[in-house]
């Protein structure tokens, strides 16, 4: 398993640097394979999402597709991706942006005083699985 830089990926998605996009372009597509992914943690998956936003001017529907086209690769290993896939469901019906709603999951321990029952009163308590509460790399 190789970990996946913010700008490696980036480079890749956009290939807007000719050099620094080919060597992406070859870790991501010669290198990375189901046996030997690529390990993309959460906070890289938001500052991907971020950077698309802020600097790309990329959309709620081609960022959920970016993100989903991530998950989806078999040469891409994702951080706890159940979780990943319910931020999405979240970030979907929700107006929080992509990384408000992974984190919302991940900071949100099962049955814990205060911050329980602001979930459950919140939509995101139909996702009650936290990053705490499940195992921390799963596909």
């Amino acid at each position: 398993m190789i970990g996946l830089d913010m700008n490696v990926v980036i480079r890749y998605l956009v290939q807007d640097d000719k050099k620094q996009s080919a060597t992406a372009t070859r870790l991501i597509e010669e290198s990375l394979s189901a046996e030997t992914p690529g390990y993309i943690i959460h906070i890289t998956l938001c500052e991907i999402a971020w950077v698309l936003q802020r600097c790309y001017s990329v959309g709620k529907s081609q960022l959920r597709e970016i993100v989903t086209g991530l998950l989806t690769t078999k040469q891409l290993l994702v951080e706890n991706v159940k979780v990943v896939w319910k931020a999405l469901r979240a970030f979907d019906a929700n107006n929080a942006d992509f990384c408000d709603s992974l984190a919302r999951l991940c900071a949100c321990p099962r049955n814990s005083g205060f911050r329980a029952r602001r979930c459950r009163s919140s939509t995101w308590a139909k996702e009650s699985s936290c990053c705490r509460c499940t195992s921390p790399v799963s596909r």
